[in-house]
């Protein structure tokens, strides 16, 4: 048995989410024999603020990859077999790694793993201060020279942390390792009662589907018996879950220009969107007392304009399995709390049923476009056809596989894979080929269209 320990940092992105700059793990044996540690440094790719003089994170990852390019390890390292996961505070570490792979298209990593805080609070006493630096500093005798808030430096005080209380539960019969109710799940840990539905098995594969976002500004009046005040109030809609956020939407996306919905889309949502915040205004009034969102202290509401109305996007990621040449979508999708946080009414474990919605605002041949582009993306093709194919001149094994792209990149670290002329992938006795199949599907009465690797018999 190996333990991994790991510690991730953050900085502040103009999006509504940090992103992460850094992952700093260690690995040690049983006995807690380092084999290895990195601190892995990832360029946040967005325009960012530092704080605290943490200029480090931004000079440290400037020259350095996203984190796509570092997902694939980062998910093998977390996954590794007969290895205990143990970090500190680690459900925010989660979050941070949930919304790199939302933003990124990615599956969500899924791994159990300890977190040294919970293990502090059970085995400690109450009024002691469980930060990572206070137990480092308690528990741990041959002091190293580390610097908080890098991650390598706290992985391996995770560490000599970790190591110190197994000690102390070894004196008082308490097994740590064994104790399921100190075994967290990234899964439970961001989607709760909805990690079942979360959790998705190696046949699926995720693709995604544009919908669209209403941005609306808004002059709000308020007055008071001194006087009156002047707000100027952003919202943005999302019709997938019907809802307005503010201040910001964790996941929108680029303006009208760049989305494949037809222009009915946007006017559908639209007229949703003025209805309900026209609703939502009208409430607020006749609540002067209460703590909606358009209530401000010691003032009456008095009138509300909307100035501009924009059009925006996100792009939500569904689930679906090959059946032959049948695709299957799974359409019930759970939203985390950190996707939820600045909604307006929000409610824990919101699961969105997307086919609705999908079938409301995109025809056959927009929600094929929306699957295409996501699906070339995912295979690193965004610019790039297909090669053409004909599937019928090709012996293929009595039930041919499918692949989606992002499978590609799995074949690709197979030892015995290499990649063969135009695009083939050549593993042991198959040849996956890139192409472009269509298949019925739960959706539309059409067929769709979607980029593949097609397993055939050499």
């Amino acid at each position: 048995m190996n333990y991994l320990f790991f510690d991730i940092e953050t900085i502040m992105a103009e999006s509504i989410n940090p992103r992460i700059v850094s992952f700093g793990y260690v690995i040690t044996d049983e006995r807690f024999n380092e084999i290895t540690k990195e601190d892995i440094f990832i360029n946040p790719q967005e325009e960012t603020e530092t704080a605290n003089n943490w200029q480090w994170k931004q000079d440290a990852t400037k020259d350095k990859e996203g984190f796509k390019a570092f997902y694939h390890k980062i998910k093998g390292l977390l996954g590794a077999k007969d290895t205990v996961i143990v970090g500190h505070g680690t459900d925010n570490d989660v979050q941070y790694l949930f919304d790199e792979c939302d933003r990124f298209h990615f599956e969500p990593i899924d791994f159990d793993y300890l977190d040294t805080k919970a293990i502090a609070d059970l085995l400690l006493e109450a009024d002691m201060p469980k930060n990572l630096k206070s137990l480092y500093d308690r528990l741990c005798k041959n002091k190293c020279d580390y610097r908080w808030h890098r991650s390598l430096d706290d992985a391996c005080m995770t560490k000599d942390v970790f190591e110190a209380l197994l000690a102390i539960a070894r004196k008082e019969n308490i097994n740590i390792l064994e104790n399921e109710e100190l075994v967290s799940n990234s899964l439970r840990c961001v989607y709760g009662k909805l990690a079942g539905v979360a959790k998705k098995g190696n046949e699926y594969f995720s693709c995604n589907f544009d919908v669209p976002i209403i941005a609306i500004k808004a002059q709000c009046n308020y007055e008071n018996g001194a006087g009156y005040k002047s707000e100027t109030v952003h919202l943005y809609y999302d019709y997938a879950v019907d809802r307005f956020f503010a201040p910001r939407h964790p996941k929108k996306g680029d303006q009208r220009g760049n989305s494949v919905l037809p222009a009915y889309a946007y006017e559908t949502a639209k007229k949703r969107a003025v209805y309900k915040v026209n609703k939502m205004w009208n409430v607020a009034k006749s609540r002067n007392n209460s703590k909606d969102f358009f209530h401000r202290e010691g003032y009456r509401l008095s009138d509300m304009r909307i100035k501009h109305i924009f059009y925006s996007l996100t792009s939500y990621e569904v689930y679906a399995t090959f059946k032959k040449d049948f695709l299957e979508f799974d359409f019930k999708i759970p939203l985390s709390g950190n996707y939820l946080k600045n909604a307006i009414g929000y409610t824990k474990d919101t699961v969105v049923d997307l086919k609705r919605v999908i079938k409301n605002v995109h025809t056959v041949e927009t929600a094929n476009k929306s699957l295409l582009l996501m699906a070339k993306m995912k295979f690193g093709y965004k610019d790039k056809a297909f090669p053409k194919i004909r599937v019928e001149d090709l012996r293929y094994s009595e039930n041919i596989k499918y692949l989606l792209a992002k499978e590609y990149a799995n074949l690709l670290k197979e030892p015995n894979a290499h990649k063969g002329l135009n695009d083939t992938l050549i593993s042991g006795d198959k040849t996956y080929i890139p192409t472009e199949h269509a298949f019925d599907n739960n959706l539309f009465s059409e067929r769709l269209v979607l980029p593949v690797l097609a397993e055939a018999i050499r």
